[in-house]
């Protein structure tokens, strides 16, 4: 069974929270652990979308681009799903 979208952004994000960060291509293959049935190419296009969205930072330092968690820990993120559902459609937000 194939790992769906949040689920494969929950992996990076997770293992890019830890210690020294992480590569697309580890985690590729921790998502190929649990099943996940898509190409390596995908974890790549997924590094540089969340690192461009702020939610990770990019080292490009290396021969690899390591990625770590670029999330304070003391701010709360509020899911854009979450979100949208916290808000009344008869009375949006101005």
């Amino acid at each position: 069974m194939s790992l769906d979208a949040r689920q494969r952004q929950a992996l990076f994000l997770d293992m890019a929270s830890r210690n020294g960060g992480t590569t697309a291509q580890d985690v590729y293959e921790a998502g190929q652990q649990k099943g996940d049935e898509v190409s390596l190419e995908a974890y790549f296009n997924l590094g540089r979308r969340l690192a461009h969205r702020g939610l990770l930072k990019a080292d490009r330092s290396g021969d690899r681009t390591l990625y770590a968690s670029n999330v304070d820990e003391d701010s709360t993120w509020i899911d854009e799903d979450r979100l949208a559902a916290m808000v009344d459609p008869e009375y949006p937000i101005i």
